[in-house]
């Protein structure tokens, strides 16, 4: 396999692992809900939530018997997990949950701040008898920050005296920013500040969270390979690795001649999602390569003959309303020239 081909297939897993990272980490269980539900009324609140197994949050438990303090409403989860309430007064409240006809769990109690035209997502993990009680618990990141539809992955760490425990807390989404999985990965909706509360048995612990207006895409990597050809050209393969919150409409590679006459081509993404991937060019046969021509500078007195010099950089546009764009800047591929022959003996 070519050195090329080699760099190219390391990229690619590169960017599939913080995609499964950013889209799954945790379990990947049942979503809250929440981002779909329209809105209540101003001057109340709703919830979205579901119930999961605090020691595998893929398992989804079902005829849970969830109560509202606040409303003294009842309702049971579906057979998915989830469960919903609307029409709540703004403030705070108490959901207590108890695990249903034959449920080897501990009820869970959890509360709940509820904001105006908002849905509260929560997610409620019931932690299975027999498991010590939780008495310690610390969440990571404590402090996060993104656009709407950027995604934070949140976890914590719980213990029981000195024993950590393999379980999940609940989790809840103070302020209507955002929903969360059963995994604590966190997506941002609404613009504004609010926390990620989790919460084991008593204990509780919560992360800062703010959600920004539409942000410009961040690249974090580009490379190009390879960036010197020999005096008879060639072409380059052109990598880019970015992520955006809204996704990313379009990545391109503008490559400046040395005439200062440009073209732009359209990348194709070939690992990762729209929010967090890597686009190549070329990418055959959906797109076709951009040909160095070979070194056309006349040699001087010497023999020798100038480098010929292209400026590339790579564009990305979101897929927000503001089209927001960010540019790298230019890298220099260079096609390289003809050493003046060595003095006669």
């Amino acid at each position: 396999m070519s050195q090329r081909a080699d760099r190219l297939a390391c990229i690619a897993l590169i960017a599939v692992f913080f995609a499964l990272l950013l889209a799954g980490c945790g379990g990947g269980g049942s979503s809250s809900g929440g981002g779909g539900n329209p809105p209540p009324p101003s001057g109340t609140a709703a919830i979205s939530g579901v119930v999961v197994d605090a020691s595998n949050t893929s398992t989804p438990l079902p005829s849970a018997v969830i109560h509202v303090s606040v409303t003294g409403a009842s309702t049971t989860s579906a057979s998915d997990g989830t469960f919903s309430f609307t029409g709540l007064p703004v403030g705070s409240t108490t959901l207590t949950v108890d695990p249903g006809p034959g449920g080897n769990f501990f009820s869970s109690v959890i509360t709940v701040p509820l904001s105006s035209a908002r849905v509260t997502s929560v997610v409620v993990t019931m932690i299975p008898l027999g498991l010590g009680v939780p008495t310690r618990l610390t969440v990571s990141p404590d402090t996060a920050s993104t656009d709407p539809g950027g995604q934070q992955v949140f976890s914590a760490v719980i213990f029981a005296g000195s024993t950590q425990l393999s379980i999940s807390p609940s989790w809840v989404v103070q302020g209507g920013i955002g929903t969360i999985n059963s995994g604590g990965v966190f997506t941002a909706t609404n613009q504004g500040n609010g926390q990620v509360i989790a919460t084991a048995g008593t204990i509780t612990g919560s992360s800062n969270v703010t959600v920004t207006a539409p942000q410009p895409p961040r690249i974090w990597s580009t490379f190009i390979d390879p960036g010197t050809l020999p005096t008879s050209g060639g072409s380059a393969v052109m990598t880019l690795h970015a992520t955006d919150g809204d996704g990313i409409a379009l990545a391109q590679v503008q490559i400046v001649r040395p005439d200062g006459t440009n073209v732009v081509y359209t990348m194709a993404r070939t690992a990762g999602t729209t929010q967090d991937g890597t686009w190549v060019f070329p990418d055959p046969p959906t797109t076709s390569s951009f040909v160095f021509p070979a070194n056309s500078n006349l040699p001087d007195s010497t023999g020798a003959q100038a480098p010929m010099d292209y400026d590339v950089r790579f564009i990305v546009t979101d897929a927000s309303a503001a089209h927001n764009v960010t540019t790298s800047g230019f890298t220099t591929v260079r096609v390289a020239g003809v050493e003046a022959p060595p003095p006669p003996p």
